[in-house]
């Protein structure tokens, strides 16, 4: 019966008409403050703490269109878009898309980069809470078995690429040293990985090739060998960028199964006097 009621509530909190129903007809009379109202208590600060939670993550978009303009599409985007966690962290995953929507408006036209400022901006957040770098284990950088040898992006990396100068841009709006900037004209390709250092976020800046090879192990680690031969295919020369990504904690390097069920049987072996 808990249960039910919870559902009842976090239904109702976040605007299911039958779950307001419900829950109104067990909520008890009072004098002072109507059903409506003490259900809207709780939606009210629902919407303000989500609000609050958009407007802090994409402070420079705000500033971009204005406080009223922001709180207005934002609150279409609550709106429409429940929460599908109780962490307010992990709140507004899909929200840069809905502000590059906004480029359709009229007021919006100047902002053709405001959809990738969105995007840089949760990759801002996102870095700020990922895992703390943690330097290559040596012993798995000399590692005899190359083969098993996994190369992943570190956790606490992403890549972002733009057409527009947005670091250059959100800077100046972090540092209040806001100047005009002609990005109506798209001048070249920026391409960036973002690291968190301490908790700021450092922009690198890589060439294309670069920036591709490292795509390729964003979403799950790749063989050593693969890698190599993917950097090859680009042209790169990894002689001394492999030793520069992992001693930058760029990329991580470790075993994979094969290798460390291997490491496991020699060492049975071992105790077993073969």
């Amino acid at each position: 019966m808990l249960d039910q009621w919870q559902e009842q509530l976090i239904g109702a909190v976040y605007g299911d008409a039958r779950a307001c129903n419900a829950l109104a007809g067990q909520l008890g009379d009072n004098t002072k403050i109507s059903k409506d109202q003490a259900l809207g208590v709780y939606q009210n600060n629902c919407h303000g703490a989500r609000l609050a939670t958009l407007q802090q993550t994409y402070k420079v978009c705000c500033q971009l269109i204005g406080e009223t303009a922001f709180h207005h599409t934002a609150s279409l985007y609550i709106a429409n878009t429940p929460s599908t966690t109780h962490d307010l962290n992990y709140y507004g995953d899909n929200f840069p898309t809905h502000l590059a929507s906004l480029n359709d408006n009229v007021n919006t036209k100047k902002l053709n980069y405001l959809g990738d400022m969105a995007k840089y901006e949760q990759l801002i957040h996102e870095l700020y809470y990922a895992q703390s770098p943690q330097a290559c284990d040596q012993a798995i950088a000399t590692s005899s078995n190359v083969d098993a040898l996994l190369v992943g992006i570190a956790p606490h990396c992403r890549l972002f690429s733009s057409s527009y100068p947005i670091v250059e841009i959100w800077a100046m709006h972090e540092e209040n040293n806001v100047r005009e900037i002609d990005a109506s004209v798209r001048k070249q390709q920026y391409y960036l990985l973002c690291r968190n250092a301490d908790f700021l976020i450092a922009p690198y800046a890589l060439d294309k090739a670069e920036y591709q090879l490292i795509m390729e192990i964003s979403s799950r680690p790749m063989r050593l060998t693969n890698f190599v031969a993917q950097a090859e295919s680009l042209s790169i020369e990894l002689d001394m960028l492999l030793p520069l990504w992992i001693s930058s904690n760029w990329i991580t390097l470790r075993e994979g199964l094969s290798s460390a069920r291997n490491n496991r049987h020699a060492i049975e072996q071992e105790k077993n006097g073969v």
